[in-house]
């Protein structure tokens, strides 16, 4: 059986009001911090996507210029602007590879 005991001041935690809210505050602070955690996430993933999509895509250009160059050798116009557009992906890659 329990049996009811005295209580002095002593033995009782006082409940300090700053204590509370600052414990309060923290626990906002922790769960928006974890909201960050994952923003950041989302976003590195999402450059990661953005890249990868334009490295396909110069990769599509290249592949296309390689074989529409064959049936083009006359034509200057063409070799010009498919120049200045090689040398624009050379540009690019070499900016990627320096951010890596």
């Amino acid at each position: 059986m329990a049996k009811l005991k005295a209580v002095n001041s002593s033995n009782i935690m006082t409940l300090d009001p700053t204590v509370m809210m600052m414990s309060v505050a923290l626990a906002g602070i922790e769960a928006q911090l974890g909201e960050i955690k994952e923003l950041n996430k989302k976003i590195l993933s999402f450059l990661e996507e953005e890249k990868e999509s334009e490295i396909e895509s110069d990769l599509e250009i290249l592949n296309r210029s390689i074989n529409d160059f064959k049936y083009n050798l006359e034509d200057e116009k063409y070799l010009i602007n498919n120049h200045k557009q090689v040398m624009d992906i050379k540009r690019t890659v070499n900016k990627n590879m320096l951010i890596l």
